[in-house]
């Protein structure tokens, strides 16, 4: 594997990891509120689901969020 590309994907991986710790327990707590059980078999794979979903909106938003910044930042 090209070291660049292995490189970018150990950052890529390290930063979905960063929003992932984030996320989880906000989830959790989102779950809780609404007396839903995190560790029911009817709800896991829902509770897995919201974290992925979210970890992969956030992931998505704030590497366009990156982009953009870049761009601007180079057209003043």
């Amino acid at each position: 594997m090209d070291r660049e590309l292995e490189e970018f994907v150990r950052q890529q991986l390290e930063l979905h990891e960063e929003i992932m710790k984030l996320v989880k327990p906000y989830v959790e707590r989102l779950f809780e509120e609404y007396g839903i059980r995190v560790d029911s078999n009817e709800t896991r794979n829902t509770f897995l689901a919201m974290v992925l979903e979210l970890t992969r909106s956030i992931f998505i938003n704030w590497s366009y969020y990156q982009r953009e910044r870049r761009w601007r930042g180079r057209r003043q």
